[in-house]
């Protein structure tokens, strides 16, 4: 199947990103694709247009308990390359606090940039300089 193959080989190009890291499929659903079928009709967004696959766990593997179907917009909240802020103790990225706040990510990110912490990035008016 597909799944069999999926990025173990050093040649395939998104390799370092999977294989490299230890991340492999389950064995039930490399050697059935029928198994991974019948796991991922129970959910609700399986297979329709505008969602994916996706790893709960990014570090964790393609198993059940791991996935879940997501639009592309979740999907970028769970990359290891995100930065994670704390603020009002709940941790997000820069993408969901600027959502939450109204903001466009690259102000935010160019005011934490610059130095300045999460709660002034997000919380001073757009034109206010930041109290030293």
């Amino acid at each position: 199947t597909v799944l069999a193959y999926f990025h173990y080989y050093y040649y395939d190009y998104d390799y370092n990103y999977y294989g490299a890291r230890g991340i492999s499929v389950s064995e039930c659903w490399r050697s059935s694709l029928d198994e991974f079928y019948n796991y991922c009709v129970q959910f609700e967004n399986a297979f329709k247009p505008g969602f994916s696959i996706d790893r709960i766990d990014n570090n964790g593997n393609y198993e059940p308990g791991n996935v879940r179907f997501v639009k592309h917009k979740v999907q970028c909240n769970n990359r290891r390359s995100n930065r994670l802020y704390e603020f009002k103790n709940i941790t997000q990225t820069i993408a969901q606090w600027a959502e939450q706040y109204n903001l466009k990510w690259e102000f935010v990110s160019d005011r934490l940039n610059l130095g300045w912490t999460i709660e002034e990035a997000l919380t001073l008016p757009r034109y206010s300089r930041r109290q030293r």
